[in-house]
């Protein structure tokens, strides 16, 4: 039963890690594809899609 539990965690950390490269890939996807806007857009708005 223990086992059971720590294969679980285990696949859930998997899935975890998976999900925030998925997100991080599809945020530098969006930068990009959007570089050409960011040239032209204020400090503060640039600061904000760099985060």
């Amino acid at each position: 039963m223990e086992g059971d539990l720590e294969a679980k965690e285990e696949l859930y950390a998997q899935e975890t890690a998976r999900k925030i490269s998925e997100s991080q890939g599809l945020r530098e996807a969006e930068k990009n594809s959007s570089a050409h806007f960011d040239e032209n857009a204020p400090p503060l708005l640039e600061a904000l899609s760099h985060s």
